[in-house]
C-alpha cells in the first residue's frame, strides 16, 4: 500500500467527510420553539387589548401620564365612589355615569354610539382631548407638552351631537375664574392655573359652569343626558395635582350621577375596546380545554411523524421480475377474468397426477386407484365429473378442498 494513500474514513464516501447540515436534536428543538412562539402569538394576539399598558401616551382611564386619568379613578375610590373600566359598549342601565375619553380625531358616530347607546342610556360625561402628547424619550412613562389640537378637529367630534359646537381656546396660563351656572354645582376657590383652557359654545349647549370670558366649561346636550367637559385639564392627572381642581373634579362627578352605582370609563373610544373574537374565545372557558387539546394532538401527529418516516425508500423497478411475480400476475388476470372455475378440471388432473407420482404409478392409469378408494368416500371419477359442473368460485373451492382430502387419503392408504 502506498505511503500517500489516505485510508476512507469510516461514515465517509470515497474517503470525503460528510456533515448534516442540521443534526436532529436542533431541528426538532427548532420545530418546538416554533410552535410555542405562534401559540404565544395567537395569545397575545386575542388579548392585546387588555394587555394595553399605561404608560402610553393617551389620554385614558389607564394611564398614568400627565394627559391620562388614571389618577381621578384614585380620587374617586379615595371619595367613596367606586368606579370600573369597561372595554365594550353595552346598554348604560348599570353605571351611574360613563366617563368617555376620546381620542383626537375620534368618529362622531362612534361618540354617539358611546354617549348614547339606547334610549334608557344613563348620564355619559365626555371629556374632550386637548393636548397632543409625545412619549418622553429620557424617561420612561412619562409624556412631553406639545401643541393643542386644532378647533376643527375638536368640533368635528361633537358633529354628531351638535353641528353648532365652535370650541375656543383662550391665550397664556392663568387661573380659569370658574363660575357655577346651577346651585346644586360649587366651584372651589383657588383653582390652579391652566395652560389655554378650552371651552364650547353652540345653541344646543346648556352651560353648567363658565369661565370668566362667558365660554362654556362644563355644558349638557339640550334634550339628552350627554355632559361635556371640554378642558381635560381639570380632570387629567396633571390637573389634579392642584387640590381645589381635585375637589373640583369630585365635586363634577357627583353632580353628574344618576343614583349611587359605580362610574363607568369607557375604553372603546380609545383602541382598547373588546370586541366578540373568536381567538379570543380559543383561549377562554369553556373552549380552552378543547383548544388544549387540539394543540398537544397536533404535536403527537407532528411527534409521531417525525419518528416514522426515515429516509424515503429507493424506487423499485416498475414490473417485478421472478417466477413468483410471473405466477402472481398470471393468478390477477384469471381473476380479473372471472376464469377461475374453469381452472376446476385442470386442478382435477393436476391432483390425480401428484398422487400418482408419489404411488408410483402411470399418470394416464387411473385404474391403479380403484383399490386404494374406498366404497363410502368419493372416487376420482365422481370428482373430475363434479370439477366439469363448477360454475363459481366457492364452488371451485369446494371441490378443491374435496380433491384435496382425496389425495391424502390415497397417498396414505398405500
Amino acid at each position: 500500500m502506498s505511503e500517500n494513500a489516505n485510508p476512507a474514513v469510516p461514515g465517509t464516501q470515497g474517503g470525503t467527510q460528510t456533515s448534516r447540515l442540521i443534526s436532529p436534536r436542533i431541528a426538532i428543538g427548532l420545530v418546538i420553539v416554533s410552535m410555542l412562539s405562534l401559540i404565544a402569538f395567537f395569545a397575545l394576539s386575542a388579548y392585546a387589548p387588555d394587555l394595553r399598558t399605561d404608560t402610553d401616551a393617551d389620554a385614558h382611564a389607564l394611564s398614568k401620564t400627565a394627559i391620562g386619568y388614571a389618577g381621578l379613578r384614585v380620587l374617586l375610590n379615595e371619595a367613596g365612589i367606586d368606579n370600573t373600566v369597561e372595554r365594550s359598549t353595552p346598554g348604560r342601565g348599570g353605571p351611574s355615569l360613563v366617563v368617555l375619553t376620546p381620542p383626537p380625531g375620534a368618529d362622531p358616530k362612534g361618540v354617539l354610539a358611546a354617549a348614547m347607546p339606547d334610549e334608557n342610556a344613563g348620564p355619559a360625561l365626555i371629556i374632550l382631548p386637548k393636548w397632543f402628547a409625545l412619549a418622553d424619550p429620557e424617561r420612561y412613562g412619562r409624556v412631553v407638552k406639545g401643541f393643542t389640537l386644532d378647533a376643527k378637529i375638536r368640533e368635528g367630534m361633537l358633529k354628531s351631537l351638535s353641528d353648532k359646537t365652535t370650541i375656543a381656546e383662550r391665550r397664556g396660563e392663568k387661573p380659569p375664574g370658574l363660575v357655577s351656572t346651577i346651585p346644586s354645582l360649587s366651584v372651589p376657590d383657588g383653582l390652579g392655573k391652566i395652560d389655554r383652557l378650552q371651552t364650547i359654545s353652540g345653541a344646543d349647549w346648556v352651560p353648567m359652569i363658565k369661565s370668566g370670558d362667558g365660554g362654556i366649561v362644563l355644558a349638557k346636550l339640550n334634550g339628552a343626558s350627554v355632559y361635556v367637559l371640554a378642558d381635560p385639564d381639570l380632570m387629567n392627572n396633571h390637573g389634579l395635582s392642584d387640590l381645589p381642581t381635585a375637589a373640583l373634579a369630585v365635586a363634577i362627578v357627583k353632580r353628574l350621577r344618576s343614583g349611587n352605582g359605580a362610574i363607568a370609563f369607557a375604553l372603546a373610544l380609545n383602541g382598547a375596546g373588546r370586541t366578540p373574537s373568536l381567538l379570543r374565545e380559543m383561549f377562554a372557558a369553556p373552549f380552552l380545554g378543547a383548544t388544549l387539546c387540539a394543540i398537544f394532538a397536533a404535536m403527537l401527529i407532528g411527534f409521531h411523524a417525525a419518528v416514522r418516516f426515515g429516509t424515503p425508500r429507493g424506487q423499485g423497478p416498475v414490473f417485478a421480475r421472478g417466477k413468483t411475480a410471473l405466477v402472481s400476475n398470471a393468478a390477477d388476470m384469471i381473476r380479473m377474468l372471472h376464469r377461475e372455475p374453469n381452472m376446476a378440471p385442470r386442478y382435477a388432473t393436476t391432483t390425480r397426477n401428484i398422487a400418482a407420482m408419489a404411488l408410483g404409478i402411470r399418470r394416464q392409469d387411473a385404474e391403479g386407484f380403484k383399490g386404494l378408494e374406498r366404497e363410502d368416500e368419493p372416487g376420482f371419477d365422481a370428482l373430475m365429473t363434479e370439477a366439469h359442473w363448477v360454475s363459481s368460485r366457492s364452488g371451485l373451492i369446494a371441490v378443491a378442498r374435496r380433491l384435496y382430502e382425496w389425495r391424502e387419503r390415497i397417498i396414505h392408504a398405500r
